[in-house]
This record gives structure tokens, C-alpha cells and sequence, in this order.
């Protein structure tokens, strides 16, 4: 499960997302286990010139990849692509 959240404030739209990535192994048995993957993955990316803001969900790996590699590929050639980093802050 992911949580993604978008909130319109009146200096713009917040995005939020977790950083978790869970993985699957399909035993021979058919029992299927889960296992964290990551606890820092990046969920939030910035396009076009930061004017869109783009969130993933669901399956997170693709040939082996993470979806954020993926999107690096996409991107980054044109320049395109552009990070958000989330500041966390301890209440």
C-alpha cells in the first residue's frame, strides 16, 4: 500500500508521499512473501520544468528497475526531470 496525498494550499499544491517499497518472492511452494524493499524511495518527481508534479503507486520494480529509474531514463536526456525531496520534520 502507498499513501499519496495532494493538498491545494494558497501558495500552491503540497504533494506528499511514503517512501516505502515492498517486494514479493513467489515461493515454489505457491506461498507468496513479502519483504521490504526500500524504506527511501522516491515517490515524487517534477516535470516540465517543475510546472507538473508526478506521484507512483503499485508495482514499483519494472526488468529489475524501480519505477524512479525508470523515470530517469524518461527524463533526464532533456532535462526534463527535476527531484522533489520531501524535509521531514519531527512533531
Amino acid at each position: 500500500m502507498s499513501i499519496i496525498s495532494v493538498v491545494c494550499v494558497p501558495k500552491g499544491i503540497a504533494m506528499t508521499a511514503d517512501s516505502r517499497l515492498i517486494g514479493t518472492y513467489t515461493r515454489d511452494n505457491g506461498v507468496v512473501e513479502r519483504f521490504t524493499f526500500s524504506d527511501n524511495a522516491q515517490k515524487i518527481f517534477l516535470i516540465r520544468n517543475s510546472t507538473v508534479g508526478v506521484s507512483f503507486c503499485g508495482d514499483a520494480l519494472m526488468e529489475g528497475r524501480t519505477v524512479a529509474d525508470f523515470l530517469h531514463e524518461l527524463m533526464c536526456p532533456s532535462g526534463m526531470l527535476g527531484h522533489l525531496f520531501l524535509k521531514k520534520t519531527i512533531s
